[in-house]
């Protein structure tokens, strides 16, 4: 998801770089390839998707009965969401 903001909400220069080292399989530009998507703010719009998304697991978990399922399914939504690999 943020190689893909990147390109559609980055620079022309950050969209070519990452376009470019995907279709070239590429990795010698990793670093330049980071430092775009932190640039255009893909890393934070990401986490703020991933955060709405577990908002509304984890709402929608409300339906199911108040069990150790339901209590774990919201504690897997944290843990994705937390992870830091």
């Amino acid at each position: 998801m943020p190689l893909i903001y990147t390109i559609t909400n980055g620079t022309t220069e950050q969209a070519e770089l990452i376009r470019n080292s995907i279709e070239n399989r590429d990795t010698s530009q990793i670093e330049q390839v980071v430092a775009a998507v932190q640039a255009s703010g893909g890393l934070q719009y990401t986490r703020e998707m991933a955060e709405k998304q577990v908002s509304l697991a984890k709402q929608q978990l409300q339906t199911l009965p108040n069990n150790s399922y339901r209590t774990i399914l919201a504690d897997l939504a944290d843990f994705a969401l937390a992870r830091s690999f």
